[in-house]
């Protein structure tokens, strides 16, 4: 089924709300997606060396473990 013909002047105006969504879509990716914050950084950073420290009492328990 073919489209109704654009009425003149109307082109102008879809190629604007379509620009619309593309800067607005990838605002969102920006402000909520891939971008995170260096709170949230350091957080993780936090987290990894909490785990690093329990790895190593882990590790040296083994040792302990395997001397005896």
């Amino acid at each position: 089924m073919p489209l109704p013909p654009v009425p003149p002047g109307m082109e102008f105006l879809w190629w604007i709300i379509f620009l619309g969504i593309i800067l607005f879509g990838v605002w969102a990716i920006l402000k909520h997606g891939a971008i995170s914050t260096p709170s949230s950084q350091d957080d993780v950073i936090k987290e990894l060396l909490n785990e690093i420290k329990l790895l190593r009492e882990e590790i040296r328990e083994l040792r302990e473990e395997l001397k005896e």
